[in-house]
């Protein structure tokens, strides 16, 4: 068993495979030391897909220059979770430039998704699910960073959120809106929904998927 507290042994396995290409190497790599071995399929996690031919790759949360130079290398989409445009808009110029293709493409938009029949009922039910999981899970990792205003140091309220587009919450119409805002800030080939299964009661949740599909999208189609 590989002991994680072994500086040694971790400097060897990164040694041993930052050389190869994570997605499509499956060569073996070995190390020994002592009576410690360790054996790894690199790149081998999952079995490949029996869809032909396969479906992309995604990389959500794509939100820093590193992530988007690899994702627009390996002809990776980049999912960008909501962000200033500030930062995101460079992130974009920078997938286009290295990707060689329209400023957009290969990009995608993560988002939260909540449609009810009034913007109130749509509101109370993303504080009790994306709210509160953002407050209690994203933001302690740092997530939120990305969504303060550089200039002011201010972050946007949940009612501009959904203005600006960082969220599509609310009645059809005002979650078309909202993504008329993205779309007019980037167009993108990819919308990315979290909606938050258990937290959103199931029966409004299929009603808001539904909705999305059948009287949002269509009008951007």
């Amino acid at each position: 068993m590989l002991d994680r507290g072994d500086a040694d042994v971790q400097r060897q396995v990164l040694e041993d495979t930052s050389g190869r290409d994570a997605l499509g190497s499956r060569d073996h790599g070995e190390i020994r030391q002592g009576r410690r071995e360790w054996h790894a399929d690199v790149g081998g996690v999952v079995p490949k897909p029996l869809q032909k031919p396969y479906p992309p790759v995604f990389l959500p949360f794509a939100s820093s220059p590193n992530s988007i130079r690899w994702a627009a290398q390996e002809g990776v989409t980049a999912i960008l979770p909501p962000m200033h445009e500030a930062y995101a808009s460079p992130l974009f110029d920078l997938y286009a430039e290295v990707s060689g293709k329209p400023r957009g493409h290969g990009t995608g938009l993560l988002r939260d998704v909540i449609i009810a029949d009034t913007d109130d009922e749509a509101m109370a039910l993303w504080e009790d699910s994306g709210r509160f999981s953002g407050r209690a899970w994203f933001e302690p990792f740092g997530f939120r960073r990305g969504l303060m205003d550089p200039v002011t140091k201010k972050f946007a309220t949940a009612q501009e959120s959904i203005d600006l587009g960082y969220a599509l919450v609310g009645t059809v119409d005002t979650v078309t809106r909202a993504l008329e805002a993205n779309m007019k800030r980037q167009p993108v080939d990819w919308l990315f929904c979290y909606t938050y299964n258990e937290l959103v009661p199931h029966g409004k949740l299929m009603k808001s998927t539904e909705a999305l599909w059948t009287k949002v999208l269509p009008k951007f189609m």
